[in-house]
């Protein structure tokens, strides 16, 4: 796999996250059940 397909790749998994509503444009994530992702 080239370098060019792995960063379409990439791409298109973060736009599949942003439809999701699991992160926004700025890469930020939402989690709709208020658990922490990563502990504080």
């Amino acid at each position: 796999m080239s370098l060019t397909e792995v960063k379409q790749q990439l791409v298109d998994c973060i736009r599949m996250l942003e439809q999701s509503d699991i992160i926004d444009y700025n890469g930020h994530c939402s989690d709709p059940h208020q658990h922490r992702l990563v502990p504080a």
